[in-house]
């Protein structure tokens, strides 16, 4: 390996510290799989490429070149990474409240409105803060990285909920379709009965 190259252990351990976090966010936000991931999956392939190429050279300026492009390509990766995973939770989190806003979703998870407010503010952080703030800060990093762990929580409290909150919004149908068929009735009866007494 080249003399130059392995003096760069530093930058090499660094990238490989980007990566692994990366990997680590697509996880454990359970979406590994999903398509939305297919952008930073080629950016850390990106990454792997621009690696290989510095092994392949002897030229200091090109190998720290390449080394920078790699470096550059996992700080997206893993941006890409928290943006895809919250706003994907945040997105399941208001189609979940869309199913059950008529069942008073406090009454079963108390800590609602906290899940709601967590959800604007890291929408507001992504509007607020471009790619390049957030990589280059670590207090914006750990805010993320923290703001991640309390989305999947909250997500899988409203996954435990559904039972419950079924239930309620089965409840919520039948009383529905009970006084429509009230109502029927009524609309129908009522003439009729006014009907028979002005005979009478």
């Amino acid at each position: 390996m080249n003399k130059y190259l392995m003096s760069k252990s530093g930058q090499i351990q660094k990238i490989k510290e980007l990566f692994d976090e990366t990997e680590n966010v697509q996880k454990f936000s359970g979406f590994y799989d999903d398509d939305i991931f297919i952008p930073i999956i080629n950016e850390l392939r990106y990454c792997g490429n621009h690696i290989l190429s510095a092994l392949n050279l002897d030229d200091e300026k090109s190998i720290d070149c390449q080394l920078a492009e790699a470096e550059d390509h996992c700080n997206r990766a893993k941006y890409d990474a928290y943006e895809c995973s919250i706003l994907k939770l945040k997105t399941k989190i208001d189609e979940f409240y869309q199913v059950y806003k008529d069942t008073e979703i406090c009454t079963v998870i108390p800590e609602w409105i906290k899940i709601i407010k967590l959800n604007q503010e890291l929408q507001r952080f992504f509007s607020r803060n471009g790619k390049q703030s957030i990589v280059s800060s670590r207090e914006k990093s750990e805010f993320l990285e923290n703001g991640l762990k309390r989305i999947v929580e909250n997500y899988e409290v409203l996954e435990l909920s559904k039972p419950e909150l079924e239930r309620k919004l089965v409840s919520i149908r039948t009383k529905v379709k009970r006084e429509r068929l009230l109502f029927i009735i009524g609309s129908i009866l009522i003439p009729i009965i006014i009907y028979l007494l002005a005979l009478f």
